[in-house]
């Protein structure tokens, strides 16, 4: 695992309230890959990666180790403490990414390190965002029925709790193939919270004001190439 970061990034990682996190397997030669944290800078319009890994593994074990690297690198280079908002009451209130197991895991056996009051599902249902745009691409790709894919992407538009389990029993009473695991996986707490503000514990004003898709980590990789 190499480390990339400098002082200036730092200054700038500490301003923003979200920070988006993506694997690229374009960048490097070989089976080295790239692990990037991105934000949005409104002010001067551009997009900033202010941390990059290279790894050549992607576990849950690897990306705790990745995400506790970052949160050292920020003390270590801002002496300033690596914070989030529901633990801290100061912070960062986001982050976001493709909806990859291994990384939201880590993530949230690292934050748990930092608050042991809470697990580490319950600490992902506070700060993490799954990409809409990533969700859609799966289930464009899901060979089911055009009415369960619809029931799928209704999720994300829906109004209350309530329309999101009847949507729930409408795709469970089709009864497709392998259906079954879909909705165990998409009925967890933290999964589905990270798709919806109705199943979130995040508050309403951060889910608004912080991205729903991880474009600015993709551009940031294109940059790159």
């Amino acid at each position: 695992m190499i480390l990339c970061m400098t002082n200036e990034q730092v200054a700038k990682c500490i301003e923003f309230k979200y920070f988006e996190v993506d694997l690229s397997f374009k960048c490097v030669y070989g089976d080295i890959n790239e692990f990037e944290f991105n934000a949005y800078e409104e002010k001067s319009r551009i997009i900033l990666a202010f941390y990059i890994i290279f790894t050549n593994i992607a576990t849950k074990e690897e990306y705790q180790r990745m995400f506790e690297a970052f949160f050292e690198m920020v003390e270590k280079l801002s002496n300033k403490p690596a914070y989030f908002w529901h633990i801290h009451g100061d912070g960062w209130v986001c982050v976001l990414a493709d909806l990859d197991q291994a990384q939201a895991l880590g993530l949230g056996k690292t934050m748990k390190k930092m608050d042991p009051t809470r697990k580490a599902k319950e600490h992902l249902q506070y700060v993490f965002k799954s990409c809409c745009i990533y969700y859609k691409r799966n289930v464009d790709h899901y060979p089911y029925c055009a009415d369960t894919k619809h029931d799928m992407l209704e999720i994300l538009k829906a109004n209350s709790s309530e329309e999101i389990n009847q949507i729930f029993g409408q795709i469970k009473m089709r009864n497709e193939n392998d259906i079954q695991n879909w909705l165990e996986y998409y009925q967890k707490p933290w999964v589905l919270g990270s798709l919806t503000y109705h199943y979130s514990l995040m508050s309403y004003e951060d889910w608004q004001t912080t991205p729903f898709d991880t474009n600015i980590a993709e551009s940031a990789h294109a940059m790159i190439n």
